[in-house]
């Protein structure tokens, strides 16, 4: 390869658009799309279980059976993990002793020590 000179005419700026293709128009998304890691889909994907994708579902939607939702049909439930008579599905995720410590021993590294069960 030669080097530069100035016959060769002005520079101008490219964007990189793919693995060997450039335009000189910016596009924010088309730079994420190159530069971002595609993580997996834990839940969400092809070949799911469809059992565990609906109950992400239900939680997501806060529509799980448990006692917050179970109280207004006469029945009381507690929590099954620590005993918690106002058992709801922000206490049985991360509030509960039990869970957050699972949490907190299975995800403490990646979120720091600064999480709280609040």
């Amino acid at each position: 390869m030669s080097p530069p000179t100035t016959y060769a005419g002005q520079d101008t700026w490219l964007w990189r658009w793919g693995p060997d293709k450039y335009k000189n128009k910016f596009s924010a998304k088309r730079i994420w799309e190159l530069i971002r890691q595609p993580s997996p889909r834990l839940i969400w994907f092809p070949y799911q279980v469809l059992r565990y994708a609906f109950i992400a579902w239900l939680s997501i939607q806060d529509r799980l059976s448990i006692g917050a939702r179970t109280r207004g049909w006469g029945d009381i439930q507690r929590c099954i993990l620590c005993g918690e008579p106002n058992d709801t599905r922000d206490h049985l995720f991360f509030a509960c002793p039990y869970s957050f410590s699972v949490w907190t021993s299975l995800c403490g590294s990646l979120i720091g020590r600064t999480i709280t069960p609040n």
